[in-house]
Protein backbone atom coordinates (compact mmCIF):
# COMPACT_ATOMS: atom_id res chain seq x y z
CA UNK A 1 0.00 0.00 0.00
CA UNK A 2 1.90 3.02 -0.94
CA UNK A 3 2.15 5.98 1.65
CA UNK A 4 -0.32 8.96 1.21
CA UNK A 5 1.98 12.23 1.25
CA UNK A 6 -0.50 14.44 3.00
CA UNK A 7 -3.53 13.80 5.39
CA UNK A 8 -6.01 15.79 4.07
CA UNK A 9 -8.96 15.10 1.35
CA UNK A 10 -8.35 14.70 -1.96
CA UNK A 11 -11.04 17.11 -2.67
CA UNK A 12 -9.34 19.45 0.20
CA UNK A 13 -6.26 19.08 -1.60
CA UNK A 14 -7.56 19.75 -5.20
CA UNK A 15 -9.34 22.78 -3.87
CA UNK A 16 -6.05 24.35 -2.55
CA UNK A 17 -3.98 23.64 -5.83
CA UNK A 18 -6.89 25.20 -8.08
CA UNK A 19 -7.09 27.95 -5.91
CA UNK A 20 -3.37 28.39 -6.09
CA UNK A 21 -3.21 28.35 -9.82
CA UNK A 22 -5.60 30.99 -9.68
CA UNK A 23 -4.03 33.43 -7.14
CA UNK A 24 -0.47 32.60 -8.49
CA UNK A 25 -0.67 34.81 -11.71
CA UNK A 26 -2.28 37.85 -9.55
CA UNK A 27 0.65 37.40 -7.03
CA UNK A 28 3.30 37.13 -10.24
CA UNK A 29 1.98 40.76 -11.63
CA UNK A 30 1.79 42.23 -8.20
CA UNK A 31 4.90 41.15 -7.27
CA UNK A 32 7.20 41.04 -10.70
CA UNK A 33 8.46 44.95 -9.93
CA UNK A 34 9.62 44.10 -6.22
CA UNK A 35 11.51 40.42 -6.84
CA UNK A 36 10.69 38.64 -10.15
CA UNK A 37 12.73 35.86 -9.16
CA UNK A 38 10.25 35.14 -6.32
CA UNK A 39 7.38 36.31 -8.44
CA UNK A 40 8.07 33.87 -11.36
CA UNK A 41 8.81 31.22 -9.06
CA UNK A 42 5.73 30.86 -7.57
CA UNK A 43 3.83 31.15 -11.31
CA UNK A 44 6.31 27.97 -12.23
CA UNK A 45 5.22 26.09 -8.96
CA UNK A 46 1.95 26.80 -9.41
CA UNK A 47 2.29 25.14 -12.79
CA UNK A 48 3.94 22.11 -11.66
CA UNK A 49 1.15 21.61 -9.70
CA UNK A 50 -1.28 21.46 -12.04
CA UNK A 51 1.00 19.29 -14.40
CA UNK A 52 2.17 16.66 -12.15
CA UNK A 53 -1.62 14.84 -11.69
CA UNK A 54 -2.09 15.53 -15.04
CA UNK A 55 0.83 13.81 -16.83
CA UNK A 56 1.95 11.60 -14.04
CA UNK A 57 0.09 7.97 -14.71
CA UNK A 58 -2.18 7.08 -11.51
CA UNK A 59 -2.38 10.09 -10.04
CA UNK A 60 -5.18 10.17 -8.45
CA UNK A 61 -5.00 14.07 -7.11
CA UNK A 62 -8.04 14.87 -10.16
CA UNK A 63 -10.07 11.96 -8.99
CA UNK A 64 -10.44 8.12 -9.85
CA UNK A 65 -8.31 7.01 -13.05
CA UNK A 66 -10.00 6.01 -15.75
CA UNK A 67 -7.50 3.91 -18.15
CA UNK A 68 -8.70 3.32 -21.86
CA UNK A 69 -8.10 -1.15 -21.52
CA UNK A 70 -6.78 -2.76 -24.37
CA UNK A 71 -8.71 -4.44 -27.22
CA UNK A 72 -7.03 -7.83 -26.21
CA UNK A 73 -8.42 -7.61 -22.89
CA UNK A 74 -11.72 -8.04 -23.88
CA UNK A 75 -13.08 -4.67 -21.71
CA UNK A 76 -13.25 -1.17 -22.79
CA UNK A 77 -12.18 0.80 -19.58
CA UNK A 78 -12.48 0.93 -16.19
CA UNK A 79 -11.25 2.63 -12.96
CA UNK A 80 -8.06 1.33 -11.36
Amino acid sequence: MAAQVCDLPTHLLRRAILGFALIAPIFTVLFYRTNALIALSVLFLSHILLLYPTLVPNSQWWGPVINGGSPLSGRLGGVV
